[in-house]
C-alpha cells in the first residue's frame, strides 16, 4: 500500500475518533501521522523493511505496529474494527463539504442521521435548523454541500481549476511574505481533470502566510493547518493544499509535488543507480546536498534534459530526455484549423455557393485552430 493510501486510512481513523468523541490528543496523533505520511518522499514499505518506521516523529510503538501491518498486508485490523463501531453511512456523511466530524456527530446524536439521504431529508424538513449551533444558514449550506456531492465525483475540469489556482496565487502574493511560488500537482501538468490543487511557496514567515491563506474568499472549511502545510476546501468542493518550504528546498519540492508519482519513481530509481538520493528536500551525494536552485539543475545532475511538467507521466520521457532528443511541446502556433461542411456535394441540403439565406451552407463546424 502506497503512502497516500495509508494517509487516507489514518485520516479516516481520526475522523471516526472525532465522531466518537475521543480525546483530542488521540485524534491529533492520527491527523499528524496522516499529514506526515502524505508529505514523505520515502515509501513506507522501505522504512518498514529497514526497521526505521519508529524513527518518524510522532510514531510510537502502537502506531508503528498498526501502520506496519497496513503497509505489509493491505489491511489494519484496528481500522476494520473501528469502522464497525459507527453506521457505514456516517463515513459517507463526512464527505459532504462543510460538514466535519464534530457536526456529523451532533447530527447523529440529535437526529439519528446516519446517511447523506437521511441528512438531506432532515434539512428539507427543517430539523437541522432547529439544532443549537446550526440554524437556517448552516442548514442551507449543508444542502448545498449535498447537491455538490451528488453532482461531482471529486474531479474538476482543468479549465475551471486554473483560474481559481491563479487567483489564489495572486492573493497569496499580496501577503508580502511570499518568496517563490508556483502551482504544482496535476494542475501544473495540465491534466484535463484534477482532484485538487497544490500550491508551493517559500517564506520566512510561514505562519503568517498560512493565516493569510485561510482568509481567502470562497473557503468553505479549513481541513487542517500547520507551519508547513494547510489544506482548505472551497465552496465548489475543490481542495487546495498550500505547502511552505525553505528556499533551497523549493526546486526539488516543486519537482516532487508536481509528480506524477510514476515520473518521480523513475527519477528516484535513476538517482540511486547514479549514487544519488532524490527527494522533496533536494538531491544528495554521500548525504551532502548538491546545488539545486532550479528544476533544470535537478535534471542536469541526473544527466537529463529538462522535462516539461506536461510530460511527467512515467512513460518514455526519461529515455527521450537522456538522449537529448526532446523537441518541446506543441504550442498554439503549431495548430491549424479545418472547416467541416455538409453541403449538397455530400449529405447536406445547402449549396457551397449559397446566398446567406435559405439554401446556404449549414452545419458548419470548426476543428482545431484557435
Amino acid at each position: 500500500m502506497d503512502n497516500k493510501s495509508v494517509a487516507e486510512v489514518l485520516d479516516t481513523i481520526a475522523q471516526i475518533l472525532q465522531v466518537q468523541g475521543e480525546n483530542a490528543f488521540k485524534v491529533r496523533a492520527y491527523q499528524n501521522a496522516a499529514r506526515t505520511v502524505e508529505g514523505m518522499g520515502t515509501p513506507l514499505l522501505t522504512l518498514v523493511k529497514e526497521g526505521k518506521l519508529g524513527e518518524i516523529q510522532g510514531f510510537g510503538e502502537a502506531l508503528v505496529k498498526k501502520v506496519g501491518e497496513l503497509v505489509q498486508t493491505g489491511r489494519m485490523i484496528y481500522f476494520e474494527e473501528l469502522k464497525k463501531t459507527i453506521p457505514a453511512g456516517l463515513l459517507e456523511l463526512l464527505r459532504v463539504p462543510s460538514l466535519g466530524p464534530k457536526k456529523a456527530k451532533i447530527l447523529f446524536d440529535s437526529l439519528g442521521v446516519k446517511s447523506v439521504r437521511e441528512l438531506e431529508l432532515a434539512c428539507h424538513d427543517g430539523k437541522v435548523a432547529l439544532i443549537g449551533g446550526f440554524g437556517e444558514k448552516s442548514q442551507a449550506k449543508i444542502l448545498e454541500g449535498i447537491k455538490l456531492l451528488s453532482t461531482t465525483t471529486g474531479r474538476f475540469r482543468l479549465g475551471d481549476v486554473i483560474p481559481v489556482a491563479r487567483s489564489l496565487v495572486s492573493y497569496l502574493k499580496k501577503s508580502g511574505k511570499i518568496g517563490r511560488i508556483e502551482v504544482a500537482g496535476s494542475t501544473r501538468r495540465w491534466k484535463e481533470v484534477v482532484r485538487d490543487v497544490d500550491i508551493l511557496c517559500t517564506s520566512r514567515a510561514p505562519l503568517e502566510v498560512m493565516d493569510h491563506f485561510m482568509k481567502a474568499s470562497g473557503i468553505d472549511s479549513v481541513i487542517g493547518s500547520g507551519p508547513t502545510k494547510t489544506s482548505i476546501r472551497l465552496k465548489s468542493g475543490l481542495q487546495v493544499d498550500l505547502r511552505v518550504v525553505k528556499d533551497d528546498e523549493f526546486a526539488p519540492a516543486l519537482a516532487y509535488f508536481t509528480g506524477s508519482k510514476e515520473h518521480n519513481v523513475l527519477l528516484r530509481t535513476r538517482a540511486v543507480k547514479m549514487g544519488f538520493l532524490v527527494n522533496e528536500y533536494g538531491i544528495f551525494k554521500d548525504d551532502k546536498p548538491l546545488a539545486c536552485g532550479t528544476e533544470d539543475e535537478l535534471y542536469e545532475h541526473l544527466g537529463l534534459k529538462f522535462v516539461p511538467p506536461e510530460l511527467r507521466e512515467g512513460r518514455d520521457e526519461i529515455g527521450i530526455a537522456e538522449t537529448g532528443a526532446f523537441d518541446g511541446l506543441i504550442e498554439p502556433g503549431d495548430l491549424t484549423g479545418a472547416f467541416h461542411i455538409h453541403s449538397t456535394w455530400s449529405d447536406g441540403t445547402a449549396t457551397i455557393q449559397g446566398d446567406g439565406g435559405e439554401g446556404s451552407v449549414v452545419g458548419l463546424e470548426l476543428y482545431g485552430g484557435e
